[in-house]
């Protein structure tokens, strides 16, 4: 609750480095696939920002806006030079860091919950009441599951043959 995103030091436990600039907390966050930047997604309705800061120095590199609503999960493209994002306001936003702008949008009927990008690039998988696969390329929407509860979080394997989600119920589905 302190508005800022902590990066530890996996056998030590050290504290490697705190990064601020949230005026809430962050609820979502991920390390580029480089290991050169950490982006996080705010949490509250007063803080609906997506910022990637540089992991070396801790300087913010990029500051998003654009969710109407909390956002609940984050994440790099393989490649790195995307973020994709979900939040309550029912969109996936795809945002571009080299030109620090949004690439495109999709809208959902939906409060997305969760969202993970396949290790090919190629689909977008968000959860929330349901669990969809996106096409990243052409934006359409692939497969819908039905499901009885809310998601919790989805990945994909990292072959990418399937996927996993995680529910309400605490119960795990291997898809």
């Amino acid at each position: 609750r302190d508005k800022t995103v902590k990066v530890w030091e996996l056998l030590t436990g050290d504290l490697v480095r705190t990064f601020t600039g949230h005026r809430k907390n962050a609820y979502s966050v991920d390390i580029s696939p480089d290991n050169k930047f950490i982006v996080s997604g705010a949490k509250t309705a007063l803080d609906k920002s997506i910022k990637v800061w540089e992991l070396k120095t801790g300087n913010i590199v990029c500051n998003f806006k654009g969710h109407e609503k909390r956002i609940k999960s984050v994440g790099f493209t393989p490649n790195g030079k995307f973020i994709v994002s979900g939040a309550l306001d029912k969109t996936i936003r795809v945002w571009n860091i080299e030109d620090q702008k949004l690439e495109y949008m999709l809208n959902d009927n939906k409060f997305i919950k969760s969202v993970s990008i396949s290790p090919d690039g190629n689909y977008i998988l968000t959860g929330s009441s349901q669990v969809k696969i996106w096409n990243f390329n052409d934006k359409s929407m692939v497969h819908s599951f039905n499901c009885r509860y809310f998601v919790g979080s989805a990945v994909f394997s990292p072959d990418g043959k399937f996927f996993a989600s995680s529910f309400q119920d605490k119960s795990l589905r291997i898809w």
